[in-house]
């Protein structure tokens, strides 16, 4: 089921062609013109095909925003469990070190909890960029 959903575009597209060349073959040699047949069959097809496309798009983007949601979590509680850790043994006396420690530590919550997939995206756009850069040219 897997295999048909990561290609469903493909096995819809071949299924819509066989449909249209089927309906031309059928109506054809009833006195209509084939391409007439060919237009509105493919016309329907497409209606179909793109109702099917958004709503197999719509549930991905669902199930990744879900899994992002949950990932968030799961990571937002882990973390500041340890920030809070990181907390309780900061020394008292140093206060420039404290606030610049605390200040870093609000800083990594925020990210955590601002997490999504435009985020991921973004972070990964711009890794890859950086990635390309520092590696060393072929010779």
């Amino acid at each position: 089921m897997k295999h048909f959903v990561d290609h469903i575009e493909l096995y819809l597209s071949a299924a819509g062609l066989v449909v249209v060349w089927a309906a031309a073959a059928l109506l054809g040699p009833a006195g209509v013109d084939v391409w007439q047949i060919a237009a509105v069959t493919a016309l329907g097809v497409s209606v179909v095909h793109g109702v099917l496309f958004w709503v197999v798009r719509r549930r991905q983007r669902l199930v990744r925003a879900r899994s992002v949601h949950e990932i968030r979590e799961m990571l937002g509680d882990q973390v500041k469990n340890q920030l809070a850790v990181m907390r309780m043994w900061l020394p008292e006396g140093e206060q420039a070190a404290v606030d610049a420690i605390n200040e870093s530590i609000d800083e990594v919550a925020e990210m955590v909890d601002g997490l999504s997939e435009e985020r991921l995206r973004a972070w990964q756009s711009t890794y890859a960029n950086t990635a390309h850069l520092a590696r060393p040219a072929a010779a």
